[in-house]
């Protein structure tokens, strides 16, 4: 279910609105936007994602990307051999910035 709440900046006067959207077993979303159209719109997007199974990327896992998961593994468990080192390294390097939600076969076979 979303909410549309629309909210007034005391600073400027300007109406934003912000989009919420809560499903069962899902953590909620929440978005602002200038026009309630685009709320609207983000939010039948979002709870579509959710209906179809898809992953909600939010700020945390956005943030969750191969190059924090390959550093965390060096920090915790470690690298049994140089070998293992540089082809970590070499992942590191070609998909560092991926956030790992987005994985999919496509983009590891490139």
């Amino acid at each position: 279910m979303a909410d549309i709440t629309p909210r007034v900046s005391e600073r400027t006067g300007k109406t934003t609105y912000q989009a919420r959207v809560r499903r069962a077993g899902h953590a909620p979303l929440i978005k602002t936007f200038k026009t309630k159209a685009q709320a609207d719109a983000w939010a039948r997007t979002q709870e579509k994602e959710m209906l179809d199974g898809k992953p909600i990327l939010t700020k945390e896992k956005e943030r969750f990307t191969f190059a924090v998961a390959i550093d965390d593994y060096a920090e915790h468990v470690g690298y049994d051999s140089l070998t293992e080192k540089y082809r970590f390294g070499q992942i590191r390097d070609d998909m560092g910035d991926l956030a790992v939600v987005n994985l999919t076969a496509e983009k590891m076979s490139n």
